[in-house]
């Protein structure tokens, strides 16, 4: 089933999506600044958007993957994930705070007072 939470975390949903037109158009296609995980890209600018994915538990289409293929083969993966993750920014934060619970929030606000009144260079 489609999990958001996964998504953020990685492109784990293959190209052979099928997809609204719409959905293309909304989301302006694929970004031209990169060179990999367009399609990761795009699936969260649909989020972004109020797009829905819906999981289809048939097996519809054969996905191969070879040891040189270009997503293995990716130099700056580490770049590439950086400028997805800015660009999508707000989504990141959103969906980051939803996992955190107050008592989280809490304990982390008196542990930086504490430090902080504790004169901690480090903090």
């Amino acid at each position: 089933p489609f999990s958001l939470k996964k998504l953020l975390i990685e492109n784990y949903i293959n190209s052979c999506v099928v997809m609204r037109k719409q959905v293309w158009e909304d989301t302006n296609g694929y970004d031209i600044n990169l060179t990999a995980f367009e399609d990761w890209d795009m699936h969260l600018s649909a989020i972004e958007m109020g797009w829905k994915f819906q999981y289809i538990s048939e097996i519809l289409f054969e996905y191969r993957i070879r040891n040189d293929s270009m997503v293995r083969t990716i130099i700056n993966s580490k770049e590439l994930f950086n400028y997805i993750s800015k660009k999508h920014g707000i989504l990141y934060r959103n969906e980051f705070l939803k996992n955190i619970t107050i008592k989280d929030r809490l304990k982390g606000a008196f542990r930086d007072l504490f430090e902080k009144l504790r004169g901690n260079p480090q903090y």
